[in-house]
């Protein structure tokens, strides 16, 4: 989940993105009443600039406060803001620590440029959090709480035991296993009772985690050497 913030002097068009879908699509529209800074002589320029500046810095204001609504209602895990260099700035300092954090200033112009750069950051998180989720399943293996392959996974996911699944998705791989289609996650490698439905093992597998809370992270094919994994609740 990521927020992508195009923002001007007056305020900002605001996009959430969850699952590859928008769900948000919001705008700020601040006051353009005094924006613009002219040219005027003495005393009088700085009044009018500094006024001009103080609204700038108000719409700014607004701005960050939507931004951090909607950054924590979707739980962002990447915010980007574009546009005008100034209003940009302004965004950032009021943003609240926490959104800052995840929060990222694009030097790029149009939509579609502003789109790849985000993309590119969601890219890396993604990245980033796979690498840890594979190296706490391989620190885990020895204590019992992470395990590889379909005999080990899918009793785990039967009995609720998976916290986070870790699968491949090669199109090659066409294992199959049975499911109980009752809305269950009762799974399993054979037929154990006639009435279950049968599938593509991964399928399988992604929808017991899904019925049972679990995580789901794709990892690369050669990390598992091709198989399925799992994190443990215990």
């Amino acid at each position: 989940p990521h927020v992508i913030v195009t923002t001007d002097r007056t305020g900002a068009d605001i996009v959430a993105v969850v699952d590859g879908d928008d769900v948000v699509n919001d705008s700020v529209d601040g006051t353009d009443h005094h924006i613009n800074r002219g040219r005027f002589g003495g005393g009088s320029h700085r009044r009018i600039q500094q006024r001009a500046e103080n609204r700038w810095e108000d719409n700014a204001r607004d701005v960050s406060e939507r931004v951090g609504e909607i950054a924590r209602e979707i739980d962002a895990r990447v915010v980007t803001v574009a546009g005008d260099v100034r209003a940009t700035q302004f965004a950032l300092e009021h943003l609240d620590h926490d959104v800052r954090q995840i929060t990222t200033a694009l030097d790029v112009g149009d939509d579609d440029a502003i789109a790849d750069a985000t993309g590119r950051l969601v890219t890396d998180v993604v990245a980033r959090d796979t690498r840890a989720l594979l190296q706490a399943h391989a620190n885990r293996s020895g204590a019992g709480t992470a395990a590889v392959g379909p005999d080990a996974i899918l009793p785990a996911l039967t009995a609720g035991r998976v916290e986070t699944l870790l699968v491949t998705n090669d199109d090659q791989d066409d294992r199959r296993a049975f499911f109980n289609a009752d809305g269950s996650s009762a799974c399993s490698t054979s037929r154990t009772y006639e009435g279950m439905a049968e599938g593509r093992l991964v399928d399988v597998a992604v929808r017991a985690a899904l019925l049972s809370g679990a995580d789901v992270r794709i990892v690369p094919s050669t990390v598992l050497d091709g198989d399925i994994g799992a994190l443990l609740r215990w």
